[in-house]
């Protein structure tokens, strides 16, 4: 369950351009891990607590690149409302299928674009449905020789879900990797960035933090130099890693780490 916290609201600037940012109070958006039942039950149970949910899965087919739907992860969570209004609810958009991330479903839609067209379609129409106000582009292990398929692929995408009333897009992008992922050409496209400031470490790495204090103030640091800090949603990971000589690295949920810390 990853909290991405922002400064500032997306107010809509009309005639189809990109919302604009204002400065107004902090947020906090939360993301639901769909396979785990207990970010489910988390989400449902504090998400009064936040202005924005990631509830939505939308993976893309490995081969083809077109929308897996319905999703394989079924969108059950309705956060609950506090004193104000339930938390805004949103979905991801990504290349992760199976085991890992697929380079190959964004070079094939964006060289073909009647596939991407209607792949864009689908992914807008379904937000429009599931009443999504916005989407989290999620399209990882691409490399700077990839960015102009990955903008084309973005822009498609994001130009069919504001035609369908779907305001807010987002794109997740690697802490430091300003090569693959440069701020101001992806912000040509999108609303904001989310630099993911976590897995310093991780499963497969020797032992050490998700995300020392150091590093993150370091790697946020370059992104806002990079977009300036009202277009920079910071993520920040409330999971982690238990190593143990001999055995798999084990993940762990949020109280289990803190458990384990006591």
């Amino acid at each position: 369950f990853v909290i991405l916290v922002t400064s500032f609201t997306f107010m809509g600037s009309g005639c189809g351009a990109h919302p604009r940012a204002t400065t107004a109070r902090a947020e906090f958006w939360g993301f639901a891990a769909p396979w785990d039942a207990r970010s489910d039950a988390t989400l449902r149970a504090h998400g009064h607590h936040l202005a924005a949910a990631v509830t939505g899965w939308i993976g893309l087919d490995s081969a083809s690149g077109r929308p897996l739907l319905p999703s394989p992860y079924a969108d059950t969570v309705r956060p609950r409302g506090g004193t104000g209004a339930a938390p805004r609810r949103m979905a991801i958009v990504t290349s992760w299928h199976g085991e890992r991330f697929h380079t190959t479903s964004i070079l094939t839609l964006a060289r073909d674009r009647g596939s991407l067209a209607r792949a864009a379609g689908e992914i807008a129409g379904h937000a429009q449905s599931m009443r999504y106000t916005g989407l989290v582009i999620d399209f990882e292990t691409l490399g700077a020789d990839h960015l102009d398929e990955q903008l084309t692929v973005m822009r498609a995408i994001a130009d069919s879900a504001r035609a369908r009333g779907v305001r807010t897009i987002a794109v997740a992008v690697p802490a430091t990797d300003t090569l693959g992922y440069p701020a101001k050409p992806l912000l040509g496209v999108a609303d904001a960035i989310i630099p993911m400031l976590y897995d310093e470490h991780w499963s497969g790495s020797t032992p050490g933090p998700v995300a020392s204090p150091r590093w993150v103030r370091a790697a946020l640091a370059l992104r806002v130099r990079e977009a300036g800090p009202a277009r920079v949603i910071a993520g920040f990971p409330t999971y982690g890693y238990r190593w143990i000589r001999g055995q798999p690295t084990q993940a762990l949920g949020y109280e289990e780490a803190r458990a384990l810390a006591d």
